[in-house]
């Protein structure tokens, strides 16, 4: 959950100056798990009805400017399924899965797909394994910061009235 990020972030970071506000380690969290998922994506699959003919509708899931195209499988029959090869194809009503051979209005095919991860208050899809990594990404982002604040501060290293030779 994402308590448990800004948990691990902080203990990772350590700003007792708190320099780093907490909507910026959230920032920094969620540009971690968008790094994570392009990485790493979830594979989804979903039923997509055909209308008939060479092309299929986007899967109701699809994450616009983010999901992927996997591969299409046909379903014929009961245990009749066969891969069709297929590929994205910008119409001007949208995207759409074009696919090698048609298919016949009101029969279905699979549509697997890549998904985002979700880091939330009450989501996580980030396995376990995987979460000091996220964490990891955050506080770079986070130490970036703290590394942008304090390379603008300047101080001199000698601090005296006067300097005799």
């Amino acid at each position: 959950m994402l308590s448990d990020y800004r948990t691990l972030v902080d203990n990772l970071v350590r700003d007792d100056s708190g320099v780093i506000a907490a909507d910026d380690r959230d920032q920094a969290i969620a540009l971690a798990v968008v790094r994570y998922s392009t990485d790493r994506p979830i594979e989804r699959v979903e039923e997509v009805e055909a209308a008939g003919g060479p092309a299929l509708d986007l899967p109701s899931g699809w994450q616009p400017g983010f999901s992927r195209l996997v591969g299409v499988v046909s379903i014929r029959a009961p245990f009749d399924h066969r891969v069709v090869g297929a590929e994205l194809e910008q119409t001007p009503a949208g995207w759409r899965v074009r696919l090698d051979a048609p298919l016949a209005a009101g029969s279905t095919a699979e549509v697997f797909f890549t998904v985002a991860h979700s880091v939330t208050t009450d989501e996580d899809t980030i396995p376990i394994k995987d979460r000091e990594a996220v964490a990891g990404w955050a506080a770079a982002n986070c130490m970036e910061q703290l590394e942008s604040h304090y390379s603008g501060m300047r101080e001199p290293t000698l601090q005296a009235d006067t300097v005799t030779a």
